[in-house]
């Protein structure tokens, strides 16, 4: 399982009291997964191939039974053969070993599809916590503008406010609430999104989170990248052609077999079997001439393994550009958050003092209005901000499994 930012989440249903945390919804997504569930039988079936492999080299046991008919007469044959290789140039070992990568590639792929569906359940998570604190800024927003609609329809009923002025604060009421609608839709389809991930259809809100990030140690972080499951795929992927190769090698030599045969020929199968006989040999065979199949085979062998080769630097080259701006950009946004707060924390100030000013008839209602639409911002701002920060942790994380 791959690395998940210490991260809590309580989910309570709409429909029933329950909880949910982050780990169980990913235990849920990877349970319930089709993929991973079709990719675990292809693994079962990884393992019964390399068990058939292996038993290769015990050779095999056949039986043959044979009537034959003339005018006069009919005869039998019947026959036990056992062949055994002795030497076959490595080819045995070889797809063993062909075998033995295999399952184990199949137990990277796994793990892959694993991260990649957790991934995604993360990601959907921070898109719906994304979107419900932006619903309650909005909220928080149009609640402190209708509070003060009924202060200035109250000064209109008293001539002490303008029309103009109760028409500018209805137009931005609507404008935030057809804001809030929007919101709440996208909301509406991240909650979705995720239900179709967990494959559930029960509803459930989300709750507000906290985002803890570790120490991050770059340096030490690059060295882990030649341990990560694309780097550990090329390698096996060199293995195997590795071995492809040794096979293809293994065709300029000959193979030889133990033979041994039981059997006899009778007037009939009783007969047959009584005057069976033992016999032992032992078979060589070979190719002398191939219109150099096998040297194409070699060439084309070895190509394989440089391009392989070139395909592992390449990925060590992009992952590492990949934790490289990671990093860059967590460090960059974790000081635009610490800005933006101290922004907040000053706009915050400014618009309790122009909110003031406003009720004494210092400050227009323009000015008032601009006032709490500028937090609002940067408030959803800060938002954006805190929902990358952790995305981009999560990228990190996922760069280094």
């Amino acid at each position: 399982m791959k690395k998940v930012i210490m991260l809590i989440f309580i989910i309570s249903s709409l429909s029933y009291a329950t909880e949910l945390t982050l780990n169980k919804s990913l235990e849920i997504a990877i349970k319930n997964n089709l993929s991973i569930r079709s990719l675990k039988v292809d693994n079962k079936n990884l393992e019964k191939d390399l068990e058939i492999t292996e038993n290769n080299k015990y050779g095999d046991i056949k039986y043959n039974v044979n009537a034959s008919t003339d005018i006069s007469k009919t005869s039998y044959s019947t026959s036990i053969l056992y062949s055994q290789p002795i030497f076959t140039g490595g080819k045995i070992t070889e797809k063993i070993n062909i075998a033995k990568y295999n399952v184990r590639k199949g137990e990277i792929t796994e793990n892959n599809i694993i991260s990649q569906i957790s991934t995604n359940v993360i990601d959907k998570y921070i898109e719906a916590l994304n979107y419900k604190k932006k619903i309650d800024y909005y909220e928080n927003s149009i609640e402190e503008l209708k509070n003060e609609y009924k202060k200035i329809k109250l000064k209109y009923e008293n001539k002490k406010a303008t029309k103009m002025d109760l028409l500018q604060i209805e137009a931005n009421i609507l404008s935030k609430e057809s804001e809030l609608i929007d919101i709440s839709n996208q909301y509406e389809i991240s909650i979705q999104n995720i239900k179709n991930l967990l494959n559930i259809e029960n509803d459930f809100d989300v709750t507000d989170f906290d985002v803890e990030i570790n120490n991050i140690d770059y340096e030490n972080d690059l060295n882990k990248i030649i341990n990560t499951n694309e780097v550990k795929t090329k390698e096996i992927e060199l293995k195997i052609a590795e071995s492809n190769l040794k096979i293809d090698k293994a065709a300029y030599l000959p193979e030889v077999n133990l033979d041994l045969s039981y059997g006899g020929n009778g007037n009939n199968i009783t007969d047959s079997v009584k005057n069976a006989e033992v016999n032992i040999g032992v078979s060589i065979s070979g190719t002398l001439f191939d219109f150099n199949e096998t040297k194409n085979n070699i060439y084309i062998a070895k190509k394989d393994i440089e391009k392989i080769n070139i395909e592992k630097e390449k990925e060590i080259d992009d992952l590492q550009l990949t934790l490289k701006t990671s990093y860059l950009n967590i460090k960059r946004i974790n000081k635009s958050i610490i800005s933006k707060e101290k922004e907040i924390e000053l706009k915050t100030e400014i618009f309790k003092l122009n909110k003031i000013k406003y009720e004494n008839n210092q400050l227009t209602l323009e000015d008032y209005l601009n006032s709490e639409n500028d937090l609002l911002l940067s408030q959803l701002k800060l938002v954006e901000l805190k929902t990358t920060l952790y995305t981009e942790y999560q990228n990190y994380l996922d760069t280094i499994n």
